[in-house]
């Protein structure tokens, strides 16, 4: 498999990679992430995520449509904004064009900032009806990711004036804080073409506050949530914390990364199996959320809750059912590792390899080439300990902290 990286950064800070695979002929995702979420936004709750709705607004207004990009999007989190284009190879002229205006601060429109806002609402209207979402808040209470949802304060969002959402572009949309990175059919020679972008002519303006410094979590357990007796319709949410070390060495981080990876599918399979018979939904999913902090994050809602059942009791339920699934499913699973590393291009994915790239830039996440996880995992899948694996899906499903959300 091909998978070439090449990084750089240029005299005035930009960072970039180009990283070339053979997954998907003639498909490139370029990503530019920018240092600036919504721990950037000081009293200005939301102004991070506002820019963001502005700098895309040319898909919305259809400004010129790219005639080459399968999809367009961004996301703003607590450290960063991430503007994502996925695109056939052929269309890199029309995505360096839009680039340059967004670097330029051409998509901010005074006239457009209202509908800009109503965007805003509209999302954050969808997101306090989503368990998930509102799972990940409750887990967050007390910290400043609480305090500081990107999503921002809509009060604060609809008195922001186009004045100061320019002045926090011109602030924090600057070379030094951001990379451009480029995964796929991709050709080195496209860094020339990083080099001949231009940034914005604003004067860089000091702000009135300090960016938040990163913070840290643990899983706090709450005792009562333990005893409490769980209304139909209620979501429950497990949240478990993995911090890795700042310097680990390169095979053993695969290694360890691969037991969480192993036991993610576990859990994922496991809820696929009881769905059919008490589980009504489910979700597992793990991400970066903090500098070398990632959040293994799993919810579940039974159709059915027993007569006085506390949800101490339920997740000791779903526990034994999910190692019991561990139990009868591990050799199995490990072939189906086994098959998957034999036919490489099934197991990654090229937006896997983006988000990898994104996360290392933002996060300090350990940036592994596929054809060395592929070497290391192909012989470490048969030497892996099943015991190993066994007591780190207890301590997930035990030592996590757990939140509910009331249907």
């Amino acid at each position: 498999m091909e998978d070439i990286c090449q990084t750089g950064q240029l005299q005035n800070g930009l960072y970039y990679c180009i990283r070339k695979t053979d997954l998907q002929a003639g498909f490139v995702y370029l990503v530019l992430s920018v240092k600036a979420g919504s721990f950037h936004d000081g009293s200005q709750k939301g102004i991070a995520h506002l820019l963001e709705h502005c700098n895309m607004g040319f898909e919305k207004y259809n400004r010129t449509p790219f005639p080459f990009c399968y999809h367009g999007r961004a996301y703003t989190n607590h450290y960063s904004t991430n503007y994502v284009f996925a695109f056939q190879k052929k269309g890199i002229g029309d995505v360096f064009g839009r680039l340059q205006n967004l670097l330029s601060g051409e998509f901010l429109n005074r006239e457009q900032l209202p509908e800009m806002k109503q965007d805003v609402m509209i999302e954050w209207q969808e997101k306090e009806k989503n368990s998930d979402y509102q799972g990940l808040k409750l887990f967050f209470q007390g910290s400043d990711y609480h305090s500081h949802l990107p999503i921002g304060e809509m009060d604060i969002v609809s008195d922001l004036s186009f004045e100061a959402v320019k002045q926090f572009f011109h602030h924090w949309y600057v070379p030094e804080r951001m990379a451009i990175l480029l995964v796929g059919d991709v050709f080195f020679t496209w860094s020339e073409e990083i080099k001949k972008l231009k940034f914005q002519n604003g004067k860089k303006q000091k702000l009135a506050f300090t960016p938040l410094a990163p913070v840290y979590l643990s899983c706090e357990k709450l005792p009562e949530v333990e005893k409490l007796v769980p209304k139909h319709g209620t979501f429950l949410h497990y949240f478990f914390i993995v911090t890795w070390k700042e310097k680990m060495e390169h095979n053993q981080y695969i290694r360890e990364y691969f037991h969480y990876d192993f036991c993610h599918d576990v859990i994922a399979k496991a809820f696929d199996s009881m769905e059919a018979y008490c589980l009504d939904k489910k979700g597992c999913q793990c991400n970066f959320f903090a500098p070398l902090q990632e959040l293994f994050y799993f919810s579940a809602k039974k159709k059915t809750y027993g007569e006085g059942e506390s949800i101490g009791q339920l997740r000791e339920e779903i526990a034994s059912f999910v190692l019991h699934y561990f139990e009868e499913n591990f050799e199995n699973m490990k072939q189906d590792y086994i098959y998957a590393l034999q036919n490489y291009k099934d197991y990654m994915g090229v937006r896997e390899i983006m988000d990898q790239c994104t996360e290392h830039f933002v996060y300090g996440k350990e940036l592994v080439g596929c054809n060395d996880e592929k070497e290391v995992l192909s012989k470490y899948i048969y030497e892996i300990e099943k015991e190993k694996v066994k007591d780190l899906l207890r301590k997930i499903l035990w030592e996590g902290a757990i939140r509910y959300v009331e249907g």
